[in-house]
């Protein structure tokens, strides 16, 4: 399906439509802060694993463009694609070369089970991490890459609806944000692609809950500490704050 959204997407016109679109959807949801990760053809921010070394390094050096030419647009590197494709380290050194020129990572991580690459990818360190499907023991992982990522305390992005209809996740029961919220890691939820996937955030939020038995407080907490996993800068942080503890507080004293 990817293959041929990316077909599709060969005009700025189109792209510029899409974009406006998918801005839109997120707005109706409620959604006061969107980090909108692209890959279409060549947008700057995601580096797609199946398109291979040189258009990784072409990304970067578009980034690099962008982020003098306009500082703030772009806020982060992303890396993704069909899980498997290429060599790890054919791609590492690229990202690190994105941390030193300035930009956060985000990269996906352990969507099918592969020990070498995510050991690989956790050294690193990333600033964030796509998935993590696979790295716990009872889901294809191991207790050294269990207890590597806890050591390091990575924020991992979670996209519970993409795992069970890409069969990563048999069912929303067996979901690792189980394992993950129990232990008291860093996690917020994403909708990994709301178009291809036919979901919204307050649908994953929903999920969330009523699979887990998550409370109002706990879904707010949950949606708070996202904040300071963004790649926002520190002024939009503290804008989001404020929106949170706000709405937090109308809703107590209704």
């Amino acid at each position: 399906m990817f293959d041929i959204i990316h077909g599709l997407t060969a005009d700025l016109q189109i792209i510029k439509r899409i974009t406006q679109d998918v801005i839109k959807d997120f707005v109706d949801d409620g959604v006061i802060y969107l980090e909108l990760r692209t890959t279409p053809l060549k947008l700057i921010i995601s580096i797609d694993r199946k398109r291979g070394k040189e258009q990784a390094e072409e990304n970067l050096e578009l980034a690099v463009e962008a982020k003098k030419d306009h500082p703030g647009i772009v806020t982060g590197i992303d890396f993704s694609g069909l899980p498997g494709a290429g060599d790890i380290d054919d791609f590492l050194p690229i990202l690190e070369k994105a941390r030193s020129c300035g930009f956060p990572l985000s990269v996906h991580c352990a969507e099918i089970p592969d020990e070498r690459e995510t050991e690989k990818i956790l050294r690193i360190k990333p600033e964030r991490l796509g998935h993590g499907t696979c790295i716990h023991p009872d889901a294809g992982g191991s207790d050294k890459l269990w207890n590597l990522l806890l050591d390091y305390s990575i924020p991992i992005e979670l996209c519970m609806t993409s795992n069970v209809k890409t069969g990563t996740v048999v069912k929303y029961e067996n979901h690792h944000f189980d394992y993950l919220q129990k232990h008291g890691h860093p996690i917020m939820l994403g909708t990994d692609d709301k178009g291809v996937f036919s979901t919204t955030l307050s649908e994953e939020y929903c999920i969330a809950a009523k699979t887990f038995g998550l409370n109002i407080e706990q879904l707010w907490q949950l949606s708070y500490d996202s904040i300071s996993y963004s790649f926002a800068n520190e002024s939009e942080k503290t804008k989001l704050t404020q929106t949170l503890m706000e709405w937090k507080q109308n809703m107590m004293t209704k």
